[in-house]
């Protein structure tokens, strides 16, 4: 069974990087509708 993963452009990355600075990276994966493991995983 094929995983259904999205793909964020690097635009999207930064954006959600400086987001998570500003606020804290709990408010914003929450915020941006994605998993801590998808802001905080190298990749």
């Amino acid at each position: 069974m094929a995983k259904n993963q999205k793909t964020y452009g690097s635009e999207f990355k930064a954006q959600a990087v400086e987001l998570a600075q500003e606020i804290g990276g709990h408010k914003a994966t929450k915020g941006l509708g994605i998993s801590p493991r998808g802001l905080f995983t190298p990749g």
